[in-house]
């Protein structure tokens, strides 16, 4: 596998149309930024 390929993997905060609020891994962003939901589950 050739190394630096593959994009910075961190932690962010989701916010549900509710306001609830949960914390997952994602490659969107950096690290510590927040993703509003339109549409919920």
């Amino acid at each position: 596998m050739k190394a630096d390929i593959h994009p910075d993997y961190h932690e962010i905060t989701i916010v549900q149309t509710d306001g609830t609020e949960y914390k997952t891994r994602s490659c969107m962003g950096k690290a510590g930024d927040s993703k509003r939901l339109d549409v919920d589950p």
